[in-house]
């Protein structure tokens, strides 16, 4: 008699946003399957797979994201026709300021503008802006606010 094949999701699966993409990581959990499948979903949408990756690979970057959206992906193991659970969904918001202008200069002070695009879910922000400035005689920058 044979044993069904049973296959475990990958372990720690997380997301991390950096400049540019978002660094997904995990812990391969078994010695038998032979793909990890990545899918990610835009804003609430269905989830479609963006790559499959042969064992052994525990990360991947997704450079394919557009300012303003709300990603949630997830993955799971694959061998000869048989599936493991899916991991735990990670949800990344991947906004950043734009528009930086000069709004009004004074003896005293520099006022700044720039905009966020509006997220089509609603999501507490979970960012700082954060404002650097330098002289122009410098290489180094400083936060002041």
């Amino acid at each position: 008699m044979a044993s069904a094949l049973t296959l475990t999701a990958p372990l720690g699966f997380s997301a991390d946003v950096f400049q540019g993409y978002v660094s997904l990581n995990w812990t391969d959990n078994s010695e038998a399957f032979s793909y990890t499948t990545v899918e990610r979903s835009l804003d609430q949408g269905n989830y479609t797979p963006i790559a499959t990756l042969y064992k052994g690979t525990t990360v991947y970057k997704d450079y394919s994201l557009t300012n303003g959206h709300v990603y949630t992906y997830r993955a799971r193991t694959y061998s000869n026709g048989v599936y493991s659970p899916y991991t735990n969904e990670k949800e990344v918001i991947y906004v950043y300021p734009t528009g930086l202008n000069i709004a009004r200069t004074l003896s005293h002070s520099v006022d700044l503008e720039w905009t966020f695009p509006t997220l089509p879910l609603f999501r507490p922000m979970p960012y700082e802006t954060l404002i650097e400035r330098r002289l122009s005689s410098d290489t180094s920058w400083t936060a002041i606010y």
